[in-house]
C-alpha cells in the first residue's frame, strides 16, 4: 500500500488532510492538543509542559487522564484515515508528532523564505518575490485559527511577525525592482491596518516617491508620527526621519530597498517618474542696467544661511520696475537654489490673485497630484511648507497687495529663500529690505540705447540725455520711448525729445509716485489717432489676463477688420504685448482709468455686455459644432450682439481649439455679466460652457460658473419682462450642476439638483429639459439602488425623448433601462433596449450612444458566458471609445478586463486594469477606480492571487461603502466571500455571503442560485 501524504496546515484554522482529504481532529482540547504537537513538530512534550499549554490557571482533575483520553482519540481518527499508530507517538518522557518532512505548511514556508533570502543575496530578485510569493500563499488567515489554548496566542502571534517580516521583504524586493506604483494600494491598506509599523510606512513613502508623489510620501509621514506620538508617546525611529528628511531633498530611496532586502538593485529599472523642479521664471530682460549694488545686496542676503528662510523685499512706486528687478534678480541666484524656483504674479496693484489657487499652482509644481490637493487654503499652505521643508527652493511672489496675501505662500524653512515685490511696504514680513527708486542717468541712457541701438544713440547724445530727463528716469517711461523709437527707424531722438518736452516739464515723478506711470503710458498716447486712444480705453474693461484678437470688435461695436487695425496700432506702441495679447499690469490699471474718464457709464455698459454677447454666441455656436451635449444648450436669452458671419467662422474653425484658447476669458465674463447686473446673461453664457468643462474634466470652472450665476439671479430675482428667460436659464444652471455633481459622486446633492431642474421644465413644458432631468435622476436612482424610481424616470424620459426627436436623450434613457434589465437578471429584456438604441446611433453617427450601447451588450454576452464574442464586442467599444476621450475608453476597457478574465487571460485583464486605475485616479473619478478594484479582484483571484484578491475587493468595498452604492457593494461581496473560501476563511465568506445577499433581497434582485451566472460585476458605467 502506498504511502499516505499528510498535510498538516496552521498557518490558518487547523487543519489536517491525508491524500488532500480532510481529517476531523475535533474540537476543544483535542483540537488544541493536536496544535501544540504540531506547531513543536518532533519535539517530545511532556505532560506537564501540554497541560501549562492548554490549560489557564489550575487544571482539573484526573488532567493526566484527560489527556490520554485525547491522544487516543486522535489515534483513532489518525488509524480511520489510514495513518500508521504511531503518528502519536508515547515517550517516556511524554507525547511527540512524528510527521514526514515537509509535511507541515510553517516548515514550507520557511523553506520559500530561506530561498527568497538566498536569491536576494545572489541578486536574483523577481525570483526571489516568486519564492515569497509562493510562500505569502501558504497562508489562509490566521494562524492556528479555531484552536482555544493558552500557547495558541503567544504562538500565532510570532507566526503573524515571521508574515509580516516575509510581506515586508516581498514588497522590498517588488521595491527594488521599480514596481512602486503597482505597490502604492497594497501599501496603503496595509498601513491602514498597520498605522503605528514604521516599517510599512516607510515603504509606502519610498513608493509614492518612486512615482513622483512627493507630498504624498510626506503626508505618510506625518500620519505615522501622529499616530505614534498619540499612541505611544514617542518619535518615529531614526530611519524614518532619515528617510523624510531623503524625500524632502529630492534624493534617491535605492539605499533604503537594498538595506531592507539585501538586493543588488537591478541595474535596468523601469522609469520611474523624476521628483519635479520646477522653473517658473520668465525669461531674463534682454536689457537690465544698473542696480549693480543694490543687486549684489541682495543676491547676499538671499544666500545666507539661517532657521529662516532668507528674504527680500523690494518696494517701490509704480513703474520702478521691481518686476524686472525680481526677475533679473532670481536668474543671478539661481544655482544657489539647485532644486527650483517658483513665481507667481500676485496681481496686488489692482485685483489680488487669491492665495489658495497661487498654492494650488505651486503644488502641482511640486509634483502633487491634483485630486490630492485639499480645498481649505491653511492645509495647502501646509502641505506646500511640508514640500518644501529641507528643500533648496526659491519663491518668487511679484506684485503682493500685503501681508494678509503672502502669509500663506511662505516657506517655513531656511534651506527655501524668498523674494517680494510691492508697492507698499510689508512690515509683517521680516527680512531684507530694496527700495528701487528712479534710474541714475548713465543707467537711463544704458536702458535707451539697448533699445534703439548704441550707434543711434551716440549720434545724438543731447537728445537721449533729454528724453531719458523728461521720462523723470522711471524705467517703464523709458522703455515705452525706447520702443516708439525703435518702431520708427526714421525718426531722430531730437524728434522724440520735442515732442515730449512739454508733457515732461510738468512732471515730478518721485513726488507724485503713481502719477509718472501714468503720465508716461499718456506719452504713448498723445500722438495716436483718437480712435486708436478709444480702444485703449476700452480694453481697461477686460478682465485681468490675456485676451483674443476679436475682442475690440464688440467692445468697439466695429468690424473685425477695424479691430485688427486698432490693435496692431497698439501693438506698434507696446501698450499691447504681442506675445498673447495682453496689457502689462500698470498700463491695465491706466487703461481702466481711462475708461472710466473718457468712457461715460452707459457706454462701458454696453460694450462689456457686447462682448459677453459675442461670447456667449461664439461659445452656443462651438458647442453645437462639437455636438457635445446631451441636450441643447436653451436659445434665450436672445444675443443682441454677434460677429459676422465670416469672422466667426474663420474664429471657429477648430472649435475644440478655440475653446481651450478663450476658455478663460469665456468663464471671466460671466462673472463681467453679473458685475454689470445681468445675472440672465451671466448664466446662459454659464450654461453654455458646461459641456466643454465636463469633457476637459475643469470641474472648478465648472462649478464657479455656475453657482456665481445662479446667486446672482436669485439675488437680484424674476424680471417682469424676463421671468420666462430667467427660469429657463436658471434649469439649465440647475440641471448641468447635477450633472456634475453625479460626476463628482456627490449623488444625494445631484438629485435635488436635478429635482429642481425637473420642476421648472415642467412649469415651463420644457420637453427637452424633462428629459435630460428625469435621466439625470435615473441613472442617480439606479446607482442608489432605487430601483423603481429608477426605471420610472428613465421610462418617463424614452417616451419624452421620442416624441421630441432628441435622440441623444433616448439612447441615454434606453441604456438607463437596459443596464437595470440586467443587473436584475433580465438579460433577453436588457439586449432588447440596447438593440434598440443602437439602431438609433447608426444613422447618423451617434458616438458617444454607439460606445455605450456597445459596452452594454458586451456586458450582456459576459452573463451569458459568450466570451468570445464578448471579447469581440469591447474591443469595438474600447475603440470608438477612444475617440471621445480617455476616461470613456476606460470604461470600455474595464469591461474587457473583466472578458480577457473569463477568458482564461488574467494577466491580460491585470495589465487593462493598471491603465485604468490610472486614467481613473488622475481624474478623480470614485466610482471608476471602484469597478476598476472589482475588476481586479476577480482577476487576481483568477491567476491565483487570493491574498491580493482580497486586497483588491477590500478596497472595492471601502469605496462602495464611501457612495452609498448599494449593488456595485453586494456584488463585490459576492466575490470577497468567494475569496475568503479560497483562502479557508468559511466563517468571514458566509458572513460576507450573507450581508451581500441581504442587500440583493433589499434591491428585489433575485437569489443568487437564481441568476448567479449571468453576472460579471457591478453595474455599467
Amino acid at each position: 500500500m502506498p504511502a499516505r501524504r499528510l498535510d498538516v496546515r496552521l498557518l490558518g484554522p487547523l487543519q489536517v488532510s491525508v491524500d488532500g482529504r480532510q481529517v476531523p481532529v475535533g474540537a476543544g482540547k483535542r483540537r488544541a492538543l493536536l496544535g501544540c504537537l504540531a506547531l513543536h513538530g518532533g519535539q517530545v512534550l511532556s505532560v506537564s509542559r501540554l497541560v501549562e499549554a492548554l490549560w489557564e490557571g489550575e487544571p482539573p482533575a484526573g488532567v493526566r487522564n484527560q489527556i490520554q483520553v485525547y491522544v487516543s482519540a486522535l489515534r483513532r481518527v489518525f488509524a480511520a484515515a489510514g495513518l500508521p499508530d504511531e503518528v502519536i507517538r508515547t515517550d517516556p518522557a511524554g507525547y511527540r508528532l512524528r510527521l514526514p518532512a515537509g509535511s507541515r505548511d510553517i516548515d514550507r514556508f520557511a523553506v520559500r523564505v530561506t530561498e527568497a533570502e538566498g536569491r536576494l543575496a545572489d541578486g536574483q530578485t523577481a525570483a526571489a518575490v516568486r519564492h515569497l510569493q509562493d510562500g505569502l500563499a501558504l497562508w489562509r488567515g490566521p494562524a492556528l485559527g479555531g484552536v482555544d489554548a493558552p500557547f495558541a496566542a503567544a504562538a500565532a502571534a510570532q507566526l503573524e511577525e515571521r508574515r509580516m517580516a516575509a510581506l515586508c521583504l516581498r514588497i522590498s524586493a517588488d521595491l527594488a525592482l521599480g514596481r512602486h506604483a503597482d505597490l502604492v494600494f497594497e501599501l496603503r491598506s496595509l498601513v491602514a491596518d498597520h498605522p503605528l509599523n514604521e516599517g510599512l510606512a516607510a515603504r509606502l513613502m519610498v513608493a509614492l516617491q518612486g512615482t513622483g508623489r512627493v507630498a504624498d510620501a510626506l503626508a505618510v509621514y506625518r500620519a505615522t508620527r501622529g499616530a505614534l506620538v498619540a499612541e505611544l508617546g514617542i518619535e518615529p525611529g531614526e530611519q524614518l526621519r532619515d528617510l523624510e528628511r531623503t524625500v524632502l531633498a529630492g534624493g534617491t530611496t535605492d539605499l533604503y530597498v537594498h538595506r531592507w532586502c539585501g538586493a543588488k538593485i537591478p541595474t535596468k529599472r523601469p522609469r520611474q517618474s523624476a521628483v519635479p523642479r520646477p522653473n517658473q521664471l520668465p525669461a531674463d530682460l534682454g536689457v537690465f542696467v544698473g542696480r549693480t549694488e543694490q543687486v549684489r545686496e541682495a543676491a547676499e542676503a538671499l544666500r545666507r544661511d539661517g532657521p529662516a528662510p532668507p528674504t527680500v523685499v523690494m518696494v517701490g512706486p509704480a513703474g520702478a520696475g521691481k518686476s524686472a528687478f525680481a526677475v533679473h534678480l532670481a536668474h543671478q541666484v539661481r544655482d544657489d537654489y539647485p532644486d527650483g524656483v517658483l513665481y507667481a504674479n500676485l496681481r496686488g496693484t489692482e485685483q489680488p490673485a487669491d492665495p489658495s489657487a497661487v498654492l494650488a499652482g505651486f503644488l502641482r509644481a511640486l509634483g502633487v497630484p491634483p485630486a490630492s490637493i485639499p480645498d481649505d487654503t491653511d492645509e495647502r499652505s501646509r502641505l506646500a511648507r511640508s514640500a518644501l521643508a529641507d528643500r533648496r527652493v526659491l519663491v518668487v511672489l511679484d506684485d503682493a497687495s500685503g501681508a494678509t496675501q503672502v502669509q500663506a505662500l511662505l516657506p517655513g524653512t531656511g534651506s527655501c529663500g524668498v523674494l517680494i515685490t510691492a508697492r507698499a511696504e510689508i512690515p509683517a514680513v521680516a527680512g531684507k529690505r530694496i527700495a528701487l527708486g528712479m534710474l541714475a542717468q548713465p543707467d537711463a541712457l544704458a536702458m535707451l540705447a539697448g533699445l534703439v541701438g548704441a550707434d543711434r544713440l551716440a549720434a545724438e547724445t543731447a537728445a537721449a540725455q533729454e528724453i531719458v530727463a523728461q521720462c523723470g528716469y522711471l524705467p517703464l517711461a523709458v522703455r515705452i520711448a525706447g520702443a516708439r523709437l525703435a518702431a520708427r527707424p526714421h525718426w531722430t531722438l531730437q524728434r522724440l525729445a520735442d515732442a515730449l518736452a512739454d508733457e515732461h516739464s510738468r512732471l515730478d515723478v518721485l513726488a507724485t509716485g503713481d502719477l509718472a506711470v501714468r503720465a508716461s503710458v499718456e506719452l504713448s498716447l498723445r500722438g495716436l489717432p483718437e480712435r486708436v486712444r478709444e480702444a485703449f480705453a476700452t480694453l481697461g474693461l477686460l478682465p485681468v489676463g490675456a485676451f483674443p484678437s476679436w475682442v475690440l470688435a464688440p467692445l468697439l461695436d466695429t468690424s473685425a477688420a477695424e479691430a485688427a487695425e486698432l490693435l496692431d496700432a497698439l501693438v506698434d506702441v507696446h501698450l499691447v504685448e504681442a506675445d498673447s495679447y495682453h496689457l502689462h499690469d500698470l498700463v491695465r490699471l491706466f487703461a481702466r482709468e481711462r475708461a472710466a474718464a473718457t468712457i461715460s457709464a452707459q457706454r462701458r455698459r454696453m460694450a462689456a455686455l457686447r462682448l459677453v454677447w459675442a461670447c456667449l454666441d461664439l461659445a452656443r455656436t462651438a458647442d453645437t459644432r462639437m455636438d457635445l451635449g446631451f441636450v441643447d444648450i436653451p436659445a434665450d436669452p436672445a444675443v443682441r450682439w454677434q460677429l459676422p458671419p465670416a469672422a466667426r467662422d474663420r474664429i471657429l474653425a477648430d472649435p475644440a481649439g478655440w475653446f481651450g484658447a478663450d476658455f478663460r476669458l469665456l468663464a471671466d465674463a460671466v462673472e463681467m455679466a453679473v458685475t454689470w447686473n445681468q445675472p440672465v446673461l451671466a448664466g446662459a453664457l454659464a450654461g453654455a460652457l458646461a459641456n466643454y468643462c465636463e469633457i476637459n474634466a475643469f470641474y472648478d470652472d465648472w462649478r464657479r460658473t455656475h453657482e456665481t450665476a445662479l446667486a446672482a439671479l436669485a439675488i437680484a430675482g424674476p424680471a417682469s419682462t424676463e421671468a420666462t428667460t430667467d427660469l429657463v436659464v436658471e434649469m439649465a444652471l440647475l440641471r448641468n450642476l447635477g450633472e456634475l455633481h453625479t460626476i463628482e459622486d456627490r449623488y444625494v446633492k445631484a438629485v435635488g439638483y436635478f429635482e429642481s431642474a425637473l420642476a421648472i421644465a415642467v412649469r415651463l413644458e420644457n420637453s427637452d429639459y424633462q428629459g435630460a432631468a428625469l435621466s439625470g435622476l435615473g441613472y442617480l436612482f439606479r446607482i442608489l439602488g432605487r430601483y423603481d424610481e429608477a426605471v420610472r424616470s428613465f421610462a418617463a424620459a424614452s417616451d419624452i425623448c421620442l416624441a421630441t426627436g432628441n435622440r441623444s436623450g433616448l439612447v441615454y434613457a434606453q441604456q438607463g433601462i437596459a443596464t437595470i434589465h440586467r443587473e436584475q437578471g433580465r438579460l433577453d429584456q436588457a439586449e432588447r433596449c440596447l438593440q434598440a438604441s443602437l439602431a438609433h446611433c447608426r444613422e447618423p453617427l451617434y458616438l458617444h450612444g454607439l460606445t455605450q450601447c456597445l459596452r452594454g451588450l458586451g456586458a450582456i454576452q459576459l452573463a451569458r458566458r459568450e466570451i468570445a464574442p464578448a471579447i469581440e464586442t469591447l474591443t469595438a467599444a474600447s475603440e470608438a471609445g477612444a475617440k471621445l476621450g480617455a476616461v470613456d475608453a476606460t470604461h470600455s476597457r474595464r469591461w474587457l478586463a473583466e472578458a480577457r478574465t473569463r477568458n482564461g487571460e488574467p494577466a491580460v485583464a491585470l495589465s487593462i486594469l493598471d491603465g485604468c486605475l490610472r486614467v481613473y485616479g488622475e481624474k478623480g473619478h470614485t466610482f471608476g477606480l471602484g469597478m476598476t478594484w472589482h475588476s481586479i479582484a476577480g482577476a487576481r483571484l483568477a491567476a491565483g492571487d487570493a491574498a491580493g484578491a482580497e486586497v483588491a475587493a477590500r478596497s472595492a468595498v471601502r469605496i462602495w461603502e464611501s457612495l452609498g452604492t448599494p449593488y456595485a457593494l453586494a456584488e463585490t461581496l459576492v466575490v470577497l466571500a468567494e475569496i475568503c473560501r479560497q483562502r479557508a476563511m468559511p466563517a468571514v465568506a458566509e458572513r460576507t455571503a450573507r450581508q451581500a445577499a441581504d442587500i440583493r433581497e433589499s434591491l428585489g434582485i433575485e437569489p443568487l442560485s437564481s441568476h448567479r451566472n449571468n453576472q460579471t460585476g457591478p453595474g455599467q458605467l
